[in-house]
């Protein structure tokens, strides 16, 4: 591997408990999942820290799907590591509560979250406790004073959502980050309307103007396509490593980072 990588983003498992309509990579319940063990993913760790790693990302499938997640996050924080969250909100309320100081380390948590509706939420997640979890994980993460994000997923049946989400993150002190849905995974045979890019532009434009709205930016680049992968100003120190272990890396396609840390 010739160039190093300062932050590495962690799809830690395929398994979820939700099954969202939209999954770029095909995550739920069903899955089966190849995962390393949590030594491995801490050799990986190791080894890259030695070589200039800063910080890990940790997701999925849905991270706290993991039976190892505090674990390996806390054992990222042992090596000087920045961590940081992308959950639907799964047992985060009991995990918050039982490892506090873990949670306290997050340099951000993202919350995925689609709307402010109960229902709508839910219906997008495949799963009746959705909206439930991605709340009390919210609440739970402010009381310990963790930097919140909220990651919603924007196709045209939640647009009209996306005002009221706004003004739910100035109440909770929390970012906005708007990913609009990829033909891929699940979503692959998904078609928008002509008009959706250009209302989705319309709505972005209209809340960015409101001071008090916080839009943020996917800092960590993981929610990608191919197109943009490709682009000149792809950071090339940024990676995403699957849950075997295999590296998905704009120049350095398909390494194995098991073998690597080996």
């Amino acid at each position: 591997m010739s160039t190093a990588i300062s932050h590495l983003n962690i799809e830690v498992t395929k398994k979820c408990n939700q099954r969202c309509f939209y999954c770029f990579n095909d995550s739920g319940k069903g899955q089966s999942s190849t995962e390393l063990s949590l030594q491995q993913w801490l050799d990986i760790l190791r080894d890259l820290q030695q070589k200039g790693l800063k910080s890990i990302h940790l997701t999925g499938g849905e991270p706290f799907a993991y039976k190892n997640a505090v674990e390996l996050l806390a054992g990222a924080q042992a090596l000087g590591l920045s961590t940081s969250i992308l959950s639907n909100g799964l047992h985060l309320k009991g995990l918050t509560s039982e490892f506090p100081d873990v949670f306290r380390k997050l340099a951000v948590a993202q919350i995925s979250l689609d709307s402010t509706d109960e229902a709508t939420h839910n219906l997008r997640r495949g799963n009746s406790r959705a909206w439930h979890d991605a709340m009390s994980a919210i609440d739970a993460l402010r009381q310990l004073g963790v930097p919140l994000e909220i990651s919603c997923v924007v196709s045209e049946s939640n647009l009209s959502d996306l005002g009221a989400l706004a003004e739910f993150c100035q109440t909770v002190n929390a970012g906005l980050i708007i990913r609009p849905i990829i033909a891929a995974g699940r979503a692959a045979n998904q078609k928008m309307t002509d008009s959706f890019a250009h209302d989705l532009e319309l709505c972005v434009q209209s809340l960015t103007s409101s001071q008090h709205v916080h839009l943020v930016a996917d800092r960590f680049h993981y929610v990608v396509d191919e197109h943009q992968m490709r682009q000149p100003q792809w950071p090339s120190d940024l990676a995403t490593v699957h849950h075997d272990g295999r590296l998905r890396f704009n120049h350095a396609d398909d390494i194995n980072l098991t073998a690597v840390a080996a």
